[in-house]
């Protein structure tokens, strides 16, 4: 009995220490997940906008091979980051919700899912809006000579 009881109690200290310096730490670590979750929404969401005012500019241009590639490279870039502004939400949903009650008895593909393809979309997405932006600055000249044209009144 005396050394159930010193074992009691030691658990009972332990306990003490996990609840005074564990919990605070385990619900920081989940807010910081939140919060990169939801920067990275914000991010992706922004970016959408981003190229879909490119994709309008771009079809005020006169039609031309190089321009029909870069709306491509512009299109990819939007779904990316839109799939990656979805995906991070439902990242953030998942581990708030379900990821606690199921432990680690999520499939390993599942669990890369939802760490790794937020981030991975964003950056693909960066990616092809970079290189349409490229062929677009580079293949200007060859579409509209004179685009951009402003008639600045004399005084």
């Amino acid at each position: 009995m005396v050394e159930l009881k010193a074992r009691i109690s030691e658990m009972a200290s332990n306990l003490d220490l996990f609840v005074e310096i564990g919990m605070p730490a385990i619900r920081y670590e989940q807010k910081r997940n939140s919060d990169i979750l939801l920067m990275l929404s914000t991010g992706a969401t922004f970016f959408s906008a981003v190229t879909a005012t490119m994709l309008q500019v771009s079809y005020g241009v006169p039609f031309h091979p190089v321009i029909a590639i870069v709306n491509t490279f512009w299109y990819c870039s939007l779904v990316l980051s839109i799939g990656a502004a979805l995906n991070s939400l439902l990242a953030m949903v998942w581990k708030q919700t379900i990821h606690g009650s199921r432990g680690n008895k999520l499939p390993r593909w599942v669990t890369l899912w939802i760490n790794a393809s937020p981030p991975a979309f964003l950056f693909i997405s960066i990616v092809c809006f970079s290189t349409g932006l490229v062929l677009f600055s580079f293949s200007f000249d060859q579409v509209q000579e004179n685009f951009f044209t402003f008639d600045i009144p004399s005084i």
